[in-house]
């Protein structure tokens, strides 16, 4: 769902402020998944959160009413075990990826080190959305420290290399 978004794409998304489901602007991408978004309508900015219509619940065969049960009682549990957390098996399945990830992220922190040590890191660029950035230079962003460009993506969008991964986020367009 999210791989064909990129940073100043809009999407819709649960507004923490506005309390509805409204129209967002990506700001803060993480590979292919969303981070940061901004609400168009209050402004507020805030991590993405799916709105609830599209969340995938899981999926439970046909039920069936026993003799003596009451059908609304049978329907109601029906619909709790469909939007209970996952099993167990899929929560362990979901740390080993998270275990993969990490184990990916540290090759990230190594190649990261490297570059930092190649390249001039005592005076980074401050990061900012309007920004214009080249290759190889040097960023420190408020959240993520401090970063290395990787890419540039015409028209605006810059791939930066941090300790914690690669992130791709907006710059000024040149």
């Amino acid at each position: 769902m999210q791989g064909t978004v990129h940073p100043g794409d809009i999407v819709e998304a649960h507004c923490s402020r506005c309390g509805i489901i409204t129209g967002h602007v990506v700001m803060v991408m993480d590979g292919d998944s969303i981070v940061r978004v901004e609400c168009r309508s209050c402004g507020s900015v805030h991590k993405y959160a799916v709105p609830r219509a599209k969340r995938q619940t899981r999926e439970i065969g046909p039920v069936t009413v026993k003799s003596g049960e009451n059908r609304r009682n049978v329907a109601k549990t029906a619909m709790s075990e469909m939007l209970k957390p996952e099993t167990s098996v899929q929560k362990k399945i979901q740390k080993d990826a998270a275990a993969s990830d990490k184990t990916s992220s540290f090759a990230d922190e190594a190649t990261w080190r490297t570059l930092l040590l190649q390249h001039d890191t005592d005076d980074p660029i401050p990061y900012t959305m309007s920004g214009q950035y080249r290759l190889h230079d040097v960023i420190l962003h408020a959240k993520f420290g401090r970063g290395i460009v990787q890419e540039i993506l015409p028209p605006d969008k810059v791939r930066i290399l941090f300790s914690s991964g690669t992130r791709l986020l907006r710059c000024g367009a040149k």
